[in-house]
């Protein structure tokens, strides 16, 4: 199994929102400690935050690709019959993204500014090969 971790980029732009509130927690908390349990919302919501990205894995195995965050699994689909494609994503779907496809389904996306072009590449790399195997059977 290989597992790829997000490009750098894309944890320091959750750090941005996330390091002042942080700030304001830690300091709330040394100024005002009968106000607790704001400071430790702060705080808490700071580190979620940013963990959104941090610990977010991509991980290729011999039969499966799953995207993980915080230590659970956000998709997972077969690599047989699933292809990537360029498109969007999101709620409203305005984000630039890589789309996994499979039976005519959407089962996951990439944003493009997750992982950088070699973790992409392995990715269609991976999902072509398991559809060069299956054409050859």
């Amino acid at each position: 199994m290989r597992t790829f971790k997000p490009r750098l980029s894309a944890w320091v732009l959750l750090l941005i929102p996330s390091l002042p509130l942080t700030v304001v927690g830690v300091a709330d908390l040394a100024l005002n400690p009968s106000e607790w349990l704001t400071a430790t919302g702060l705080v808490l919501g700071s580190t979620i935050l940013f963990g959104f990205n941090a610990t977010m894995r991509l991980c290729i195995s011999h039969d499966e690709v799953r995207l993980k965050r915080y230590g659970r699994t956000v998709w997972i689909t077969a690599r047989l019959g699933t292809e990537i494609r360029e498109g969007s994503a999101g709620d409203v779907p305005i984000l630039p993204s890589f789309v996994l496809w499979r039976n005519g389904k959407r089962v996951g996306y990439l944003l493009k500014g997750w992982f950088d072009a070699g973790t992409i590449n392995e990715l269609q790399k991976a999902l072509a090969a398991e559809e060069a195997t299956q054409s050859r059977v």
